[in-house]
């Protein structure tokens, strides 16, 4: 099978394979994905004129791939994929980083963490000159992961904002950055998962801006404290009326919440005290 057929072959692929009438059979997909695999590293295509057309859908076939229901082809097809990108990253690094790009942006979710991953790890091959545009483009891709509630998504971003920073936080402004911390504390109220994943989010952007909002964080948390206090002194004086019974009922439902929100900020104030404690110690050290 060649490389175009291949690839056209996977194009066909959707997350209902058994609804769609003349969807890849399983064969067939491990046939499709080891071929693009073989052909994208062998020396005799790279000198074909088409050469950077396939290699961009290659990698996109790949990664719409890894979205598909069998755990067998969508682990194939992230080796075949690391194959591709380890083979070719040093000839075909802005090639690559486009296309890994694009692929965060997938409606597939698993399609996308893998993306967010590799696209992170080879961050630090961007040319300074294309850094500003990358950063300010994931801005936007960053608000819409926060957004929804895909816990492993979550997790993903959490993984990839360390490298991003280290390479790429430097290219916002403070005004941008302030803007992310405040998305990443709105977070802080959801489910156990994502409020450590936006904890290790906010302490990565403190660690490596420039200009480190330490600060501007722990205002923002404190801010977020203050209505939780009138909270607590409300239960511990509750009204004597009997029509506070009602009143009751109906913010009891709202007590998880409570506990949601204030569970992750002191989470956030304790990995940030962590941060502190290694900023100090690297003074000593550097003393």
């Amino acid at each position: 099978m060649d490389v175009e057929k291949a690839i056209d072959l996977l194009a066909r692929v959707s997350e209902d394979d058994e609804q769609v009438k003349g969807a890849p059979t399983k064969e067939e997909k491990v046939r499709a994905c080891r071929a693009i695999a073989d052909q994208l590293v062998s020396t005799t295509l790279r000198s074909h004129i088409e050469y950077p057309r396939y290699l961009s859908t290659g990698i996109t076939a790949l990664l719409k791939l890894q979205s598909d229901k069998d755990m067998y082809i969508w682990n194939l097809a992230d080796e075949a994929l690391n194959r591709v990108i380890n083979t070719l990253i040093s000839v075909q690094s802005d090639r690559i980083l486009i296309t890994l790009y694009s692929g965060i942006k997938s409606a597939s979710y698993r399609s996308r963490r893998s993306a967010l991953l590799k696209f992170a790890s080879l961050c630090h091959l961007i040319n300074s000159s294309k850094c500003r545009k990358y950063m300010s483009s994931l801005l936007i891709v960053i608000q819409e992961i926060l957004e929804t509630n895909d816990e492993l998504l979550h997790q993903s971003l959490s993984e990839a904002m360390d490298p991003l920073c280290r390479t790429l936080v430097f290219y916002l402004r403070e005004r941008e950055v302030h803007s992310l911390l405040e998305s990443f504390v709105a977070n802080l109220h959801n489910s156990g998962a994502i409020i450590r994943a936006s904890c290790d989010s906010i302490v990565a952007l403190c660690r490596y801006y420039p200009k480190s909002p330490f600060d501007f964080v722990m205002s923002l948390l404190l801010t977020q404290l203050q209505p939780l206090d009138s909270i607590i002194a409300n239960k511990s004086n509750p009204p004597s009326s009997p029509s506070s019974s009602n009143l009751n009922s109906s913010s009891s439902d709202n007590d998880s919440a409570y506990l949601k929100t204030l569970v992750g900020i002191l989470t956030c104030f304790l990995k940030l005290l962590q941060l502190s404690e290694e900023w100090r110690n690297y003074r000593k050290f550097d003393t």
